[in-house]
């Protein structure tokens, strides 16, 4: 249908309430009958429109709602998650979602569409607050629309619906470079490292030291020494400093626990036994950080540099000595420094280490652009979905370019209006973090006080200000205060 006979066919300006309807049958676990299909929001995919499966009603412990076959389930729980489907069988749904039936006038696939669109989702998120915002079927029913025909209705559904499934091919595809893309890295490591080494040693022999860091508690009020702890550590083995806390370290311990470049630093303990032993390397943005006691500090000696003791630490072999030494039943899986010291690992000459590592580090910059550039067009194809919907629904399309998303997990806009000083502006949360950063005195660029001037949910600020740090030109850079005794962002030259 072309988009001049939709208008025409687009009815007087409506409330969506007017047909849309709450189905509020209610049943309490002892009323639920057995081995029924039970939907919880675990069960229905951010943003996709579709359902990832159900369990049964024995195992509930809650009141539930009961839905039929054609109903749209709506996840009220933080809606900028966009969680919603139509069900296709009968079952019961978990008191935080909304089942919505559909008047004849308005088909299930065109709700569906309007529900997961950018504006919609705009329209509830600016209603809801708290923590865990919440939407209520009355803010739902507010939303004011033009309703087209209903055979305009079936072609926007349709072709929403023919979109989405690529999309969620694409992201599959996506995903798989990534995987592919980490395998051969960890295979390019079994090779150069572990197939012919001149000596096997323990790995006490190639550091100085293995040491604890702080339990000193830190905070993100940006006072005292930043503390690098485990979320700091990237899947990727980089720092992440974009959410840093703090603690007021003494002299000596702040000596004691700071770190220096060519450290590693280690995951010793976690109830997740796939981030024991998630290593990364420290750089020259870091150094003199002090790092926290869930993580291990291993310091090289004058046989190995540290380039090369990182990579050999992110190797198959030397993880699954990591998850033999740490496995636990209790729980909280740990690895002590006595145990990795222990470890019998491979070492060559300085030479071969540099030539090794310089290998490993080009093949990991091309892995890494091909993941990049993949993900990129699946950010890209999410952002041509956005603006179709948009048009389809006759809506006003957002100002974000595409590929502006900064990551496959949804969060609000970083365009929509923010509240700075208490007056609304339009420009993107990065525009305004630059501006902020400024005007602003030094000892108050602390990320906490930006954040504090921003007055967006704390994801959309961190991400903003991680990708201001990962560009060039015009973006930020992060500097350590002695005076303060804090990070701080500056302006990039």
């Amino acid at each position: 249908m072309l988009l001049a006979e939709m208008d025409e066919s687009l009815g007087p300006s409506i409330e969506l309430g007017e047909v849309v309807e709450q189905v509020r049958v209610s049943k309490k676990p002892g009323q639920l009958p057995p081995n029924e299909r039970f939907v919880g929001l675990e069960h229905i995919a951010a943003e996709e429109g579709r359902l990832l499966g159900f369990s049964v009603t024995s195992s509930v412990s809650s009141s539930t709602f009961q839905f039929g076959r054609g109903d749209v389930l709506y996840g009220r729980l933080r809606p900028y998650l966009r969680k919603a489907a139509i069900a296709s069988f009968d079952g019961y749904a978990s008191g935080e979602v909304i089942v919505l039936r559909c008047a004849p006038d308005i088909l299930p696939n065109y709700l569906l569409t309007l529900l997961l669109s950018d504006d919609f989702t705009r329209f509830l998120t600016a209603r809801t607050r708290g923590d865990r915002p919440r939407a209520s079927f009355e803010t739902i029913a507010s939303y004011r629309l033009e309703l087209p025909s209903l055979e305009a209705q079936q072609d926007v559904g349709d072709r929403d619906a023919l979109l989405g499934d690529s999309l969620s091919r694409l992201r599959e595809a996506s995903e798989e470079v990534d995987r592919i893309c980490e395998l051969v890295l960890d295979e390019e490591r079994s090779r150069l490292l572990w197939s012919k080494p001149t000596q096997m040693v323990s790995l006490s022999d190639l550091v100085q030291s293995i040491d604890y860091g702080t339990t000193r508690k830190s905070t993100p009020d940006g006072l005292g020494d930043p503390v690098l702890r485990i979320p700091n550590i990237g899947a990727s083995g980089q720092i992440d400093s974009s959410d840093l806390k703090f603690a007021e370290l003494d002299e000596r311990d702040s000596e004691r626990h700071r770190v220096i470049a060519g450290d590693v630093l280690m995951v010793r303990s976690n109830g997740s036994l796939h981030l024991v032993g998630r290593s990364a390397l420290v750089g020259p943005d870091h150094e003199n950080f002090a790092f926290a006691g869930y993580l291990l500090r291993l310091r090289p000696s004058a046989v190995v540099s540290g380039r090369y003791l990182f990579q050999l630490t992110r190797s198959p072999e030397f993880l699954r000595l990591v998850e033999a030494a740490s496995r636990s039943s209790t729980g909280i899986n740990n690895l002590s420094a006595g145990r990795l010291a222990r470890f019998v690992v491979p070492l060559v000459d300085i030479e071969t280490q540099t030539r090794v590592v310089e290998q490993l580090e080009r093949l990991q910059e091309e892995v890494l652009r091909a993941s990049n550039n993949a993900n990129q067009t699946w950010l890209c194809a999410r952002e041509v979905h956005e603006r179709a919907r948009a048009v389809w629904l006759g809506q006003r399309i957002s100002t974000a370019s595409p590929g502006q998303v900064a990551s496959k997990s949804s969060k609000r806009s970083d365009t929509e209006p923010i509240a700075v000083g208490g007056q609304r502006v339009s420009k993107n949360v990065e525009d305004l973090i630059v501006e902020l950063v400024g005007v602003s005195p030094g000892h108050q660029n602390a990320f906490q006080s930006i954040f504090d001037d921003l007055h967006v949910d704390y994801d959309t600020a961190r991400d903003a200000v991680f990708k201001l740090l990962a560009q060039d030109r015009a973006g930020l850079v992060q500097v350590f205060d002695p005076e303060d005794r804090a990070i701080v962002l500056r302006l990039a030259k």
